[in-house]
């Protein structure tokens, strides 16, 4: 059950097509992709992140988290293409919890690329997975008859008795406040973003 002080509750209210959990992997996504840029030094003044470099990073942290379900997880949380990232994200923008530049859009995360061709037909062609920072080349595989049935055995699953906050274990986490803009959470004149 949100909190008072929740952040994202009038985000949740206000455009009910993405789950909780879909803001929160977007928040990890964003850390990610910083770190995955090298952007997290503390040499590095501009921490801008475009949509293309965000998308990337969804699909990697995808990959690692989920493996060849990253498309059912994500599309369980509302989630059916890049550009429902990018609305997202500019959900968070509009709600004063992201920043932007000027040059940033929804149309950066247009036609990004197709769900089942990078998380469930790259991996299985690729025969690769990731575990603990190893990468490892996978000893058997699975059927597409298989992975429909591992997809509804999921969306069953996650259509039951769990509800929209039992995703976090333990205790309720804010938002962090991250820049999409310049990583500083200033525009280029010192003032705040918009």
């Amino acid at each position: 059950m949100p909190t008072i002080n929740d952040p994202l509750a009038p985000i949740l209210a206000a455009d009910t097509r993405y789950a909780r959990q879909a803001y929160h992997f977007l928040d990890e996504a964003v850390r990610y992709t910083v770190h995955m840029l090298g952007l997290d030094r503390p040499d590095v003044e501009d921490r801008h992140v475009s949509g293309q470099q965000l998308l990337e990073g969804i699909r990697r942290l995808g990959l690692e988290r989920f493996g060849y379900l990253a498309r059912t997880v994500f599309e369980s949380w509302g989630v059916m293409r890049t550009e429902d990232w990018g609305e997202i994200v500019f959900n968070l923008v509009e709600g004063r919890l992201m920043n932007k530049t000027e040059r940033d859009s929804r149309e950066d995360f247009a036609h990004g690329y197709d769900f089942a061709a990078v998380f469930e037909e790259a991996y299985f062609r690729d025969g690769l997975y990731r575990d603990d920072e190893e990468v490892y080349v996978a000893t058997s595989t699975i059927s597409p008859a298989s992975l429909d049935e591992l997809r509804t055995r999921l969306e069953e699953a996650s259509a039951g008795d769990v509800t929209e906050d039992e995703g976090e274990v333990g205790e309720e986490r804010d938002m962090e406040d991250h820049d999409y803009g310049n990583g500083n959470g200033n525009n280029n004149n010192g003032a705040p973003n918009e």
